[in-house]
């Protein structure tokens, strides 16, 4: 199955973020933002910071 390419306003949005990928990766190439993310602090743990703040909640 052939896909057809996107035509109206769809074609002009995928234009627009190929164009604005195109000028980022030209600020920033792909292996600087891959070295900045592998030298980043890890995530928090968004689960465990929403239940201490239930348990500290349910204590007031």
């Amino acid at each position: 199955m052939t896909t057809a390419p996107p035509t109206g306003i769809l074609a002009t949005l995928v234009d627009e973020a190929r164009l604005q990928t195109e000028r980022r990766r030209a600020v920033r190439p792909p292996a600087e933002l891959a070295a900045r993310a592998a030298a980043a602090p890890a995530p928090r743990d968004f689960i465990a910071a929403l239940r201490a703040r239930g348990s500290a909640s349910s204590r007031s």
